[in-house]
Order: C-alpha cells, then sequence, then structure tokens
C-alpha cells in the first residue's frame, strides 16, 4: 500500500464527514456562551479539539468493535475487518487523535484542563455497552451531549443551567437517532446477543422511542 493510500482509508474509518456533521453542536455552545461571535483563537482550537476527540472515539470504536464487525455482512467491508488497516496502524491513530486532542483542550479555559478525561472515558465505555444493555443510545446520547457543554466551558470557565439543557437537548437527539440507525442491524445484533431498543422493544419500539427522544430534544 502506498502512503498516499493512507489518508483516504482513515478519512473513511473515522467517517470525517460526520465529524463535519458534528461540528455544529460544539459551535451553537460557543456562540451562546458569550451571546456573540466568540474569538478565532477560541472557534479554531474548539474545532481542532472536536476533530481530535471524535476521531480517537471512532478509531476507538473500531477497534473494540473490529470482531462484531467481521461477522456483519453490512460492516465486514470497513478497514479493519477487511485489512486494509491494520490495529497497530488504528492504535497509532488513535495515539496522535488524543494528542491532537489534547492540544486543543490545553489552549483554551483551564476548566476544561481538568474535564478532558470524561469524554474520553466515555469514548472507550460506548462500544462494550451494546453488548450488555439496550441503554446504549443514552449513553452515545450523553457523549455526543458534552460538545456543547465543553465548547461552553472551554469559553467562558463555566458550565451553566443553560450549557446544560443545551447539552441533554443534543443527548436525546442522538440518542433518537441512533434508536433508528440500530434497525439496520436489528437481525444480526439478535444473532450475536447484542442490544439495542430495537433488539429489546422491536422495530415499532424503537420508531416510538426515536420520536419520544425526538419531541423531548425540541422542548429541552
Amino acid at each position: 500500500m502506498t502512503a498516499l493510500a493512507y489518508p483516504a482509508r482513515f478519512y473513511s474509518l473515522v467517517k470525517f464527514e460526520h465529524t463535519i456533521f458534528a461540528l455544529p453542536f460544539a459551535y451553537v455552545g460557543a456562540f451562546l456562551a458569550v451571546d456573540a461571535v466568540p474569538s478565532t483563537h477560541d472557534l479554531v482550537w474548539i474545532t481542532v479539539a472536536m476533530i481530535g476527540a471524535r476521531s480517537l472515539a471512532m478509531g476507538l470504536n473500531r477497534l473494540i468493535d473490529a470482531g462484531l464487525d467481521a461477522r456483519n455482512p453490512r460492516t465486514a467491508g470497513r478497514e479493519l475487518p477487511s485489512g486494509l488497516l491494520s490495529p497497530a496502524a488504528v492504535v497509532a491513530f488513535c495515539a496522535v487523535s488524543l494528542a491532537v486532542f489534547l492540544i486543543a483542550v490545553f489552549q483554551l479555559d483551564p476548566l476544561v484542563h481538568w474535564l478532558w478525561p470524561i469524554p474520553v472515558a466515555g469514548f472507550v465505555i460506548y462500544p462494550y455497552l451494546k453488548r450488555w444493555t439496550w441503554l446504549c443510545h443514552f449513553w452515545l446520547g450523553a457523549v455526543d451531549g458534552l460538545a456543547p457543554i465543553g465548547a461552553w466551558a472551554a469559553i467562558t470557565g463555566t458550565i451553566p443551567w443553560e450549557a446544560w439543557a443545551l447539552g441533554g437537548a443534543v443527548a436525546l437527539w442522538v440518542a433518537g437517532f441512533d434508536c433508528f440507525y440500530a434497525l439496520l442491524d436489528l437481525e444480526v445484533d439478535r444473532d450475536q446477543g447484542l442490544q439495542s431498543v430495537a433488539v429489546r422493544f422491536g422495530e415499532r419500539g424503537a420508531f416510538v422511542a426515536a420520536r419520544f427522544f425526538a419531541r423531548f430534544s425540541t422542548t429541552s
């Protein structure tokens, strides 16, 4: 494999387009924190922190789930199960992503210098939850909900109730979306003994849960 192939494969590994999709979660927190346009310094480092954090989260998820992905026809072609990337390469990628995240964090308010282990712990725990409980969707939502809270804290050094409410709305929206996403692997998850709202409550239950979360996320 040529060196030029690596960037494209890592881009695909973390689905970088989804990182772009997630950036507004942090930006909303940043803009509301100051009720104006944040400084260029803050916006740049919040962006870098988000890219590093989400790349780390996706890399860890792919590593931990490599065996499950290999047994799922929908995911068997991913970079690790197919051999396009080695586990060692993805471990190295995760280490670099963590370093990028930490460099960015330490350019922001001192409060987040102490808080950074919280999202990292969330990234590590999440992939294991679907092996144990259908509440995994809530955990994913909560982890994504940290983005606006973290951005707010990164600029102001405070986490008022408004930041928590915004994070809660994001958490509910993401949890509802993930209930839909789980429908793609409903039968495979049942066969492998994995847990989700769809596995526990059926297809109708997944739709009801997603509708419930969406309603409350817009009224939070």
